[in-house]
């Protein structure tokens, strides 16, 4: 055993064999920063195949410490001990030893943090929650929740096991978030303990978090006791997802252990640096097929029964319609005075969110205060009529003593599990609704994979290499229940999906594989070429090669074979997952296959396949970890094709009508959510528009739309070297995240100061100084006329001099006045409004003092939008510029402040545009209409930020002075023109990475 001196000293004249990148030096020296803080933490965010295996590594070495690495699974174990071979000379051992006789210990997270499973307690509090379900999900008393639980137990029923083991989870992680440390630790299996007691006994200790998203299951809170009983401990947390994709209890947890993030580095960077792939996010759009329709059909009208009796004035004491305008327009507080609409929807969003789009939908007003987003633009989906429908139950109907508000919660209670929903005394709880699962599931999404796989391999041939990814390997007998005659009794399988591929001539000649950890197999046509390579590969396996047909048991009479597929399963010991699964990753990388179909599980963390170019996203999974691990399978580079760009494709079914319809839209959503990705212009946007300008976040497109959205992906597929070329590769970057607003007016705002010609175009300046000179020259021309004239009285040779010498002036004239007005002709003046907003916002702090209206920026897009943003503007102030921006372009709702815009027609002549310049002269006007802006609420805060903001307002956009809304002019004008839409605008909140 190496002493503590020694092992610094052999670890100081260790080094790295590779050049570390710029990115990767970068999170280095942000490591040593936190050093010389005196921090004992240090936490780095950096995408997969970012290698963060090499930055923890080298921070352990020049820690000089005993170091412990957890890592997710053994493939990523494998990973971090094949790694340190590239730092020599090889000096310090590393090993997967739990007796940590190796100086570099590297461990799975489960070799910790396994949980004692004989553990009466435990039960016994498992049992407890168990009881609490069936009193709140059923109405039980303790007693009959406890009878029904014993007579499962002495049924010998599966379900009791099954049931037992699920709430014994759930008691561990409350026990684990509640406890202190003795008792968390007490929960740990003996070895977990014992790995514990040694590192307290031999420290200090360096302990690195490979993928320490995992802290933030139950993981975490024993990993924090851990660090709390080691005391003297560096810990180093590395992973792929961002603290900004973390829930509250997430982030709490992860601020406790590391307190911050020191560096971040985004996909998007590594992608311009040449260390990842360029690749492009597409989807594929799909409506359940007829008979899947027919079911969801009969599912929307029992749900719509619900909604009509809602509306009948005989159901509840309080009929729905009433409390909904008691409840949200009038807004009646505690004490009964009305709150304002900010306080309620910041206090209620889910509430506000649906109630605005139930009065959108209605054609109604929005309340005082509040004013429609594009986000209450959307359909009520069946979380909005939820949020509504639970608000109404706890608040009107259960404290309700009357019989008619009982009878009304009673019918509520009965329609809602149709929609996958279960109405309590705490509220309404979310299970899996069969609807949501015919969406996942549907048998259209496989089609779908198809047409993707067919024009992907027209579009790369034999440089093809595809990843199919599916949630699960083959069903449960009792999956799809429920859905027996709807769906598949393998529907989403991995499984099924094999068999699919394989039976359609297209994706047959790709010789699909399926892989997972207990499953290889393949059509009998393929299975004679694997078997044979698998035999020259492995020499041992010569002689014991041998395939059986797929058999999927089934609870019922029809169990699953396919007389196409074949399992390959080798009669030896060797055929283990953590060898065959790299055996057959090279036969996939080969091209021998060029579609492997996988479980996210699998082919997720810890998998890596250099060649893989497209990726198919057939998964439920919607969490930021989830998506940032399978993106990452597809973003390494190939060697053996330098302009590779990965195909990232989401499979999305949509129910039009149903207000369930959209949940698998909605997990498309939460995939992309703060996901950077580059849009068909070149830039690099977060969100699902990025996929398509005409995605929203707020809902899925038109259905009629799904058709030519889906040519215009198949398209893009074909399209590789215009994809390449949109990231720029090489160029330099700001590295910073900026808020823009898209805009795209229904009709022209008016005039602007300078024609949106090109982004950043102002007014002409050459034919401005050309019309003042001939303006001049005109002038003069006519004194000099005039002074012929008298001088040649009669003399008609003079007289005809001085009238070519004005008429030539005015010809000049008259053609530079039209060049002046196609200059200032009718335009989206979008410039000179943001450019009121920017300075408004700088003259009272709002933003950086070196921002402002030469900050703005206006770019036209192909699809009629204008995209607006402050060119380098941090984070903060970009998000503060754009609310302020949207504001002034939205219709009055209820505004503090209110302030006019004087309008005009286009001038139609010259004479036009000299009266137009007089009036600009003499009254600050362009026109005798006038229409009213809200001052942005910043700017509204107090009278000198509105005045400050009119100083701006009036220099860019239009005379007029900021009217206060209790002023009896505002109060009429607001009243008037409220919710009225003077410029029939659409705005779209996104975020740029630069």
């Amino acid at each position: 055993m190496m002493t503590e001196g020694d092992l610094a000293a052999r670890l100081a004249a260790t080094s790295f064999r590779y050049p570390l990148r710029r990115y990767q030096q970068a999170a280095v020296d942000a490591f040593e920063q936190a050093r010389r803080e005196g921090r004992a933490r240090f936490y780095a965010v950096l995408p997969p195949g970012g290698g963060k295996t090499a930055v923890g590594l080298e921070v352990a070495r020049r820690l000089g410490r005993q170091t412990l690495v957890l890592c997710p699974n053994t493939a990523v174990q494998a990973q971090w001990l094949r790694q340190w071979q590239d730092f020599t000379p090889h000096t310090v051992p590393a090993g997967a030893d739990p007796d940590l006789t190796a100086p570099i210990t590297v461990l799975t997270y489960q070799a910790i943090c396994v949980l004692n499973g004989d553990d009466d307690t435990l039960d016994e509090e498992a049992r407890d929650l168990w009881v609490a379900t069936l009193q709140a999900e059923k109405g039980y008393s303790a007693e009959q929740a406890r009878a029904e639980i014993q007579a499962l137990e002495a049924s010998g029923s599966p379900h009791y096991r099954a049931d037992l083991a699920r709430f014994r989870r759930r008691a561990r992680t409350l026990v684990a978030r509640g406890g202190d440390r003795s008792d968390l630790l007490a929960l740990l299996h003996p070895n977990g303990r014992a790995i514990i007691e040694r590192m307290a006994a031999s420290g200090p200790w360096t302990l690195v978090l490979d993928e320490c998203h995992h802290l933030l299951e139950m993981w975490g809170y024993l990993v924090r006791a851990l660090v709390e009983e080691l005391g003297d401990v560096f810990v180093v947390g590395l992973t792929a997802t961002p603290p900004s994709d973390m829930d509250a209890r997430e982030a709490a947890l992860y601020r406790d252990i590391f307190a911050r993030a020191n560096i971040e580095v985004p996909i998007p960077a590594l992608v311009r640096e040449g260390d990842l792939a360029p690749y492009q996010e597409l989807v594929y759009l799909t409506t359940p097929l007829p008979h899947e329709a027919d079911y969801i059909a009969a599912q929307h009208a029992r749900f719509q029964e619900l909604l009509l009796r809602l509306m009948e004035p005989d159901f509840g004491s309080v009929p729905f319609p009433i409390w909904l305008r008691t409840r949200v327009e009038e807004r009646r507080g505690r004490d009964g005075a009305q709150v304002s609409w900010e306080r309620f929807e910041r206090d209620e969003p889910r509430l506000a969110q649906a109630a605005l789009r139930l009065l959108h939908s209605w054609d109604a007003p929005p309340p005082d205060g509040a004013r429609f987003s594009e986000r209450d633009r959307q359909p009520l989906t069946a979380d909005d009529w939820v949020a509504l429908i639970e608000d109404y139950c706890l608040r009107c109907l259960r404290p309700s003593a009357d019989p008619r508000d009982v009878a009304a919660w009673e019918e509520v209670r009965r329609a809602l599990p149709s929609l996958g929903y279960v109405l309590t005394r705490r509220g309404v709880r979310a299970h899996v609704s069969p609807v949501d699962r015919v969406l996942t599931l549907s048998a259209s999404k496989a089609a779908a994979a198809i047409s993707i796989l067919d024009v992907e391999s027209a579009a790369l041939g034999d440089q093809l290499r595809a990843l199919v990814l599916c949630d699960y390997e083959r069903a449960g007998s009792d999956l799809l229940a429920r859905l027996r005659g709807v769906l598949d009794p393998q529907a989403g399988s991995a499984a099924l999906l094999l068999h699919i591929l394989a039976s359609d001539p297209t994706t047959a000649a790709l010789h699909p594989v399926l892989l997972t950890g207990r499953t290889v197999a393949c059509s009998r046509a393929t299975a004679v070429d694997l078997t044979r390579w698998i035999a020259e590969q492995v020499p041992e396996l010569r002689d014991q090669m041998a395939t059986e047909q797929l058999f999927l048991p089934s609870d019922d009479e029809s169990d699953t074979r396919w007389e196409d597929v074949v399992v390959i399963r080798p009669a030896s010991t060797w055929w283990q997952p953590r060898r065959y699964v790299p055996l057959l990753t090279r036969y996939f990388e080969e091209g021998r296959s060029r579609c492997l179909v996988g479980t996210r599980s699998l082919l997720g963390e810890g998998w890596d396949a250099r060649r893989v170019n497209v990726l198919v996203d057939l998964t439920a999974a919607a969490t930021p970890t989830a998506v940032h691990q399978m993106r990452g399978r597809s973003l390494r580079l190939d060697p053996d094709l330098p302009d590779k760009v990965a195909d990232n494709w989401d499979v999305v079914c949509v129910a039009p009508g149903h207000p369930k319809g959209t949940a698998d839209y909605d997990r498309f959503v939460r995939k992309h959510h703060h996901y950077f990705a580059a849009t068909v212009e070149g830039e690099i946007e977060s969100g699902v528009s990025h996929v398509h300008p005409e995605l929203s976040p707020y809902g899925p497109p038109d259905p009629t739309h799904f058709a030519a959205i889906n040519t215009a992906m198949l398209r893009r597929a074909e399209e590789r070297a215009a994809a390449y070329a949109r990231w720029n590769i090489g160029e330099p970057y700001e590295g910073r995240e900026t808020h823009t607003v898209r805009v795209r007016f229904g009709r022209a705002p008016g005039l602007s100061r300078s024609r949106l010609l090109t982004p950043g175009a102002r007014l002409g300046a050459g034919a401005v100084g050309r019309f003042r000179r001939r303006f001049g020259q005109v002038l003069a021309g006519s004194a000099a006329a005039g002074i012929i004239v008298a001088a040649a009285g009669p003399d008609l040779a003079g007289l005809a001099a001085g009238v070519v010498a004005t008429a030539g002036g005015g010809a000049w004239l008259v053609r530079d006045l039209h060049e002046v007005v196609r200059q200032l002709g009718p335009s989206d003046a979008l410039e000179d409004i943001a450019a009121a907003v920017a300075e408004g916002l700088r003259d009272t702090g709002g933003i950086a003092p070196e921002l402002g209206a030469e900050s703005v920026r206006v770019v036209a897009q192909a699809d009629g939008y204008y995209r607006c943003y402050l060119a380098g503007a941090s984070e903060e102030d970009s998000r503060r510029f754009t609310e302020a921006l949207d504001e002034v372009l939205a219709p009055l709702a209820s505004p503090r402040y209110i302030i006019p815009r004087y309008i005009a027609d286009p001038p139609g002549s010259v004479l036009d545009t000299a009266l137009l310049a007089l009036r600009l002269r003499r009254t600050g006007r362009r026109g005798r209409a006038v229409v009213y802006h809200a001052v942005p609420s910043y700017l509204a805060a107090n009278r000198q930020r509105a005045d400050r903001f009119a100083r701006a307002w009036n220099r860019y956009v239009s005379a007029g002075e900021p009217i206060y809304w209790k002023d009896p002019e505002a109060s009429a004008i607001i009243a008037t023109q409220r919710g009225a839409d003077p410029f029939d605008v659409t705005t779209q909140m996104r975020v740029l990475w630069r």
